[in-house]
């Protein structure tokens, strides 16, 4: 079967957007009792130093997303030696790498923290910070492979559950660092490093117990299986570089003003990648189904599914746009507190919010649609505008920060990530389901842009309505009203009739299941 049933694809969303609430709820929860115990410019180093570290992503070489394109072959060939070379190829390689992340973490702090015009204080304290997440970060390169192991055995279960214990953990740990024993951003930062360290640790056995590769002592290197291996990831690897490249570069340009200034740029960033993760997710369910059909050489099929699946994840992205345009400044001012953030620097920050929106809700078809090029043979096609549009993005907003300053700078890295998500990746999957450009983007994207209009339009005239009340009821009330809107729209115009069928028909089965 190619593509799944309502039912399995009701229960892969259920368990993953479960775990991403819960990480957006821990990842908030954590930032805000230390932007409370340490102050908005202290975390404004860290934000620095996490973007820093990001980029140390790039040294698993993309080997973690080629072992689930791999294995599974092996595997179903029965050629256990084969999988037992290929893992072993993986933790070399990755292992090689992470050594080198190591020896190059001194050169990268010294350099990234003296290029900041900081206090002696901030510079050392920016430098220490900058080399401890480093350090941890290429400790973790070769324990990533954990998620490439259990999604090869289908067990996303036991890499959920490790991942939801490790939050709850970490909130744990930076709560007792804080609070109880009085720590600063130094201690923060080790704690919030370490935790996921150990997670990935525990993924990492519990993968290798999972697939049960029939290692040799000591590893060994394998020609064959590595140039194989190479070959499969150096796609991924460079959209990955470019995710890291437009994102975490903008909130490292955004640093020249001052770290509170990274702050200002980054909490709205974390904010938003963090609540569109939802809506992009769809693209990794889109991935089997669309190698699938591709290989069963039904076209249309796959072209109707790829546009049903960009325009739904579009149209969640632009719901959860509206609500955070409606709430931006009521949520900043809980997540932050007002003891720490004074008002200004929240006004500031709502605004970099709804700027960088536009970016942030324009690259979900781009991200969704990459789930079906990767998988259809353009994933090199696609690393590569990926990887050019990332850099134009982030010379443009160079200098526009160099030559305007930083409001200007947080407007044309909005817009470079909105281009980035209507053009090049947009363009190849319009050519993949036989479409012109303008007739992909009108199926994709013209009725949940609409839908998101509508909503906002609801949001103010709701505004009028509940002038007088309390800040938080205006907000409640607001929100309640752009929902109904959005899901009357999402009903008659986004959802086909045979889904909504089926759909209705799975909710009364449930519901005479339970009576």
């Amino acid at each position: 079967m190619t593509v799944p049933g309502l039912s399995q694809v009701s229960q892969n969303l259920v368990v993953t957007w479960s775990h991403k609430l819960v990480s957006v709820f821990v990842t908030f929860f954590i930032t805000g009792i230390a932007t409370r115990a340490l102050g908005l410019e202290t975390m404004g180093l860290w934000v620095i130093a996490m973007s820093v570290a990001a980029y140390m992503q790039v040294l698993d070489l993309g080997v973690a997303s080629a072992l689930p394109r791999i294995l599974p072959r092996l595997k179903a060939a029965g050629d256990d030696a084969a999988v037992a070379r290929s893992v072993s190829v993986a933790i070399i390689i990755t292992t090689v790498f992470g050594a080198l992340g190591l020896l190059v973490s001194p050169g990268v702090a010294w350099f990234v923290s003296g290029a900041y015009d900081a206090s002696m204080y901030s510079q050392e304290t920016l430098f220490w910070l900058i080399f401890a997440a480093l350090i941890i970060s290429a400790l973790v390169v070769p324990f990533r492979l954990g998620f490439g192991l259990l999604a090869t055995g289908h067990r996303f279960d036991i890499y959920f559950a490790i991942e939801i214990v490790g939050l709850f953990l970490k909130f744990a740990a930076v709560f007792i660092v804080l609070h109880w024993l009085g720590g600063g951003i130094i201690a923060y930062g080790i704690t919030v490093s370490l935790i996921p360290l150990m997670s990935s640790a525990t993924q990492t056995v519990s993968g290798l117990r999972v697939i049960r590769p029939k290692l040799s002592k000591p590893l060994r290197w394998h020609r064959q299986e590595a140039a194989t291996m190479l070959s499969s990831c150096g796609a991924a690897l460079l959209m990955t570089l470019a995710g890291t490249l437009h994102i975490q570069g903008g909130n490292l340009i955004a640093a020249n003003a001052g770290a509170k200034a990274a702050a200002l740029v980054g909490y709205p960033m974390m904010l938003i990648i963090n609540a569109m993760s939802f809506s992009g997710s769809l693209g990794a369910f889109l991935t089997p189904i669309a190698s699938g059909l591709k290989g069963a050489a039904e076209e249309d099929r796959l072209s109707r599914i790829t546009v049903s699946t960009v325009r739904g994840s579009f149209a969640i992205a632009i719901l959860i746009g509206v609500v955070l345009l409606v709430s931006g400044r009521l949520l900043l001012q809980l997540w932050l507190g007002d003891e720490v953030t004074i008002s200004e620097d929240l006004d500031q920050m709502n605004i970099y919010l709804q700027v960088l929106l536009i970016g942030g809700t324009l690259l979900i078809p781009s991200l969704v649609a990459k789930g079906m090029l990767m998988s259809t043979g353009w994933h090199w096609h696609v690393a590569i505008v990926d990887f050019t549009g990332a850099a134009i993005g982030l010379s443009i907003s160079v200098l526009a920060m160099t030559f305007f300053g930083l409001d200007i700078f947080v407007w044309v890295l909005g817009i470079t990530m909105a281009l980035r998500g209507l053009l090049g990746v947009s363009w190849l999957a319009a050519r993949e389901c036989r479409l012109s450009y303008w007739s992909y983007v009108r199926q994709t994207m013209f009725t949940p842009l609409v839908a998101g209009a509508i909503a906002w339009i609801t949001a103010n005239v709701a505004s009028v309505i509940c002038g007088g009340w309390d800040d938080i009821l205006q907000v409640i009330f607001k929100l309640s009203m752009v929902s109904v809107i959005w899901f009357a729209v999402l009903w008659i115009f986004i959802l086909e009739e045979d889904f909504r069928v089926r759909l209705v028909g799975a909710i009364k089965s449930k519901i005479e299941n339970i009576l």
